[in-house]
């Protein structure tokens, strides 16, 4: 999931974080759009909602299906069983999070226009082009359903992190691996706490406020 910056309410349904093997898996096709499917969709809705998230996909709450939902400029958007084609040669760097992936930050290159088809909540073929961060989001959640997270496709990778000051509270970025953030997940098998984060990755910090 594309994560914004707040979190609000209780989700409807539990994430999972990295180091659960679902999210290393390529999601199963969608076949018949049923009850379930329905129920499933609602609760991403309501998840991502309660999540201030701007996209979701169904791995992330444990359910290995081709399946996404994303928010964008006060649209809703589902994707059932999505294909995305790239448009031109043109690529952008972006600074992307991830709920399954919390207090990491990654600057991912994603194309600047797409091509996305599948099939909407009723079953019905669906088709449209997207560019700039709608884009970024749906390449994001359609990597959830192909098994691959930030941490495969980012060029740089930050824990961020509140830590207290006598100037008061600051936000340290300290750059990190793909094997020091799993590390850090399995210590703690939950969020990791600062201090975790700053034991596992003690070198080259940066402090901003």
């Amino acid at each position: 999931m594309l994560q914004s910056c707040r979190v609000t309410d209780l989700p409807a349904r539990k994430l999972i974080v990295i180091g659960n093997p679902i999210l290393w898996r390529t999601a199963a096709i969608v076949r018949k759009v049923g009850r379930s499917e329905q129920q499933l969709i609602d609760d991403l809705l309501e998840t991502m909602e309660g999540k201030d998230a701007v996209g979701l996909a169904a791995p992330q709450v444990g359910v290995s299906k081709r399946v996404f939902v994303a928010r964008w400029e006060g649209n809703d958007f589902v994707f059932i069983n999505p294909v995305i084609e790239t448009v031109g040669d043109e690529t952008v760097a972006g600074w992307e999070g991830c709920l399954s992936i919390p207090r990491v930050s990654g600057l991912v290159h994603r194309p600047e226009r797409i091509r996305i088809r599948g099939l909407d909540r009723r079953g019905s073929p669906i088709r449209m082009e997207a560019d700039g961060w709608l884009a970024r989001i749906f390449c994001h959640e359609t990597d959830h359903l192909n098994g691959v997270l930030i941490t495969e496709r980012a060029e740089k990778l930050y824990w961020s992190v509140t830590v207290a000051s006598e100037e008061g509270e600051q936000t340290r970025l300290i750059p990190t691996t793909r094997d020091e953030i799993i590390a850090a997940f399995r210590k703690t098998r939950r969020l990791p706490t600062s201090e975790t984060i700053i034991t596992v990755g003690e070198t080259d910090r940066h402090s901003f406020r």
